[in-house]
């Protein structure tokens, strides 16, 4: 989408991308073009996108990413690439715990070495994770669901979003 190493992108790349996103939507196809001035419009106003115009471009804009955009994109990357690299790391955690409550369960002994080795871990430590898994899960699914009716209503207001996962 982007033309070539510089970062810009012309208006027509632009409104191909609204028409991608669109389509996830199941947004009518016969606006597209408007809509997407219109979110091109708003982006150049909210100084997300910087808009460039030349007489060598025939009328035509191009734009690139403010340095707004571009931090709030590298955000928005940093935090998925966080929150998979937090859950895999719990996941090790829960794995290694499981491992050692499931060795101390098979070694046998009395109900004070079931009680420390196999129960607490199992109640405390790797519920705890599931629970911080299961939270922070239902946060990102909050804020997916709070992006994609922000998007949505940029897109067309008024529309009604589905289940579209941004």
């Amino acid at each position: 989408m982007v033309s070539g190493l510089d970062g810009e992108m012309s208006e027509g790349e632009l409104v191909d991308a609204f028409r991608h996103v669109s389509k996830g939507f199941e947004q009518t196809h016969e606006t597209v073009a408007i809509r997407a001035n219109n979110a091109i419009n708003d982006m150049v106003r909210q100084r997300l996108l910087n808009r460039f115009t030349s007489e060598l471009a025939d009328g035509n804009a191009i734009y690139r990413l403010t340095p707004l955009g571009i931090g709030i994109t590298d955000y928005y990357i940093r935090q998925r690439e966080f929150s998979t690299l937090r859950l895999s790391m719990q996941l090790s955690i829960v794995a290694e715990e499981l491992k050692r409550a499931a060795d101390a369960a098979e070694e046998g002994g009395d109900d004070f070495h079931w009680h420390r080795n196999v129960f607490a871990p199992l109640k405390y430590s790797v519920a705890e994770i599931f629970d911080s898994i299961d939270l922070t899960q239902r946060l990102m699914d909050e804020q997916q669901q709070e992006r994609e009716n922000r998007y949505c209503g940029a897109a067309q207001p008024g529309l009604a979003c589905g289940d579209l996962q941004l």
